[in-house]
């Protein structure tokens, strides 16, 4: 290793390292939430049941853990799992191994979706109308056009969605337009402020309808499905599957908006029952009344095989957030990707079982290798 590659892992440590701090306070804001507490507090271990958890974690990660996430995912199914993987060690740790941040920061942007899986057999990518990157515009066949252009193109666009590019999460930055003469009447303002409020990196796309399966469900908001892909071993895994779904009328899907998530079997079907991020329960969703044990979902099978695909297409990347759903027509859309920041917890929640399964161990040892 030459002076100049030494230098650079070192600045990449030191990154890490700030980075890991600050994840890690915000982790622990998180758990000690008194919403958080008062859910995890209703599970308590045995003394067997300690021992099981800590002994498996001290052969293969090297030491005992902080059981309060254990605690917090079991709550809300009652099932027990000496392998449930605490968010706080993914985030500060894991994902920062599996994922280079300077990297994953240019693949996260939503920009770069259409241009890196647009050609995916099979797999939709929502319509773009325009793009704004670094305040430089596009119309939806990447030519580059004036603020002045962009403004026609949206001036009587229609219902719409507009979202940030760049530093957007759990909904934040994503806005459903409806313009007609230069004027958004959800919002009451004029898309030029609009424009303005977004900033130099946003996107405006078509909306995208549900299928008739999942409209069902709910149908006021596009409701998706989170498929986290990981590599190990040069084989591609997936995650236990999550569908997000609104509710109370929000247009939104996200956890963090008040929607539910719910665990999804590879085949399709729901599991019995439904959750929010504080642990209330469905077995029907609140407003549709429909029940959700055992009703399927179609074409599961089909977004799985894109999510492979697509990851082979994403060099460096050894575990990708995607966030998918099905359209009107049946067909497999990519809504958005997730590179930094992923989230592990809601998957452990919404099925009972470790998010890695059989691969905790490897997974595991991978950390203790490279302490």
């Amino acid at each position: 290793m030459n002076t100049k590659q030494k230098i650079k892992k070192i600045l990449s440590n030191i990154s890490n390292r700030f980075l890991a701090y600050r994840i890690r306070r915000i982790e622990y804001k998180k758990i000690n939430d008194k919403r958080r507490i008062n859910i995890y507090k209703k599970t308590e271990y045995s003394k067997e049941e300690i021992a099981e958890i800590q002994d498996y974690y001290k052969l293969n990660y090297g030491k005992k853990i902080d059981l309060r996430w254990h605690r917090l995912y079991q709550t809300f199914t009652g099932n027990f799992d000496k392998r449930y993987f605490p968010e706080i060690l993914f985030s500060t740790k894991l994902e920062l191994l599996l994922c280079d941040r300077l990297i994953a920061r240019q693949f996260t942007d939503k920009s770069m979706v259409e241009l890196l899986y647009g050609n995916v057999l099979g797999l939709v990518i929502p319509k773009t109308i325009v793009l704004c990157c670094s305040g430089i515009y596009y119309d939806g066949n990447r030519t580059i056009i004036s603020k002045e252009n962009a403004l026609k193109l949206l001036k009587n666009c229609g219902n719409k969605i507009i979202k940030k590019t760049i530093d957007s999460d759990s909904g934040r930055g994503v806005s459903i337009i409806d313009v007609h003469s230069g004027i958004d009447q959800k919002n009451n303002v004029t898309i030029e402020n609009l424009l303005n409020e977004f900033g130099n990196n946003f996107i405006v796309q078509d909306l995208v309808k549900n299928s008739a399966d999942i409209r069902k469900i709910y149908p006021k908001s596009l409701n998706t499905f989170r498929v986290i892909t990981y590599i190990v071993n040069g084989k591609v895994y997936h995650a236990p599957l999550v569908m997000r779904i609104g509710k109370s009328g929000n247009e939104v899907d996200n956890i963090h908006a008040g929607g539910l998530f719910i665990g999804v079997n590879d085949d399709g079907t729901l599991l019995d029952t439904a959750f929010t991020e504080f642990c209330e329960r469905y077995e029907r969703h609140p407003d549709t009344n429909i029940e959700f044990n055992k009703y399927k979902i179609n074409g599961i099978d089909k977004m799985l095989e894109k999510a492979y695909v697509c990851h082979g297409l994403t060099p460096h990347m050894g575990m990708i957030s995607w966030d998918f759903t099905i359209d009107d027509k049946d067909r497999i859309v990519l809504i958005e990707v997730n590179l930094n920041n992923q989230s592990i917890w809601f998957s452990q929640m919404a099925h009972g079982k470790a998010f890695f399964g059989d691969n905790t161990e490897y997974m595991l040892k991978l950390l203790k290798e490279k302490k």
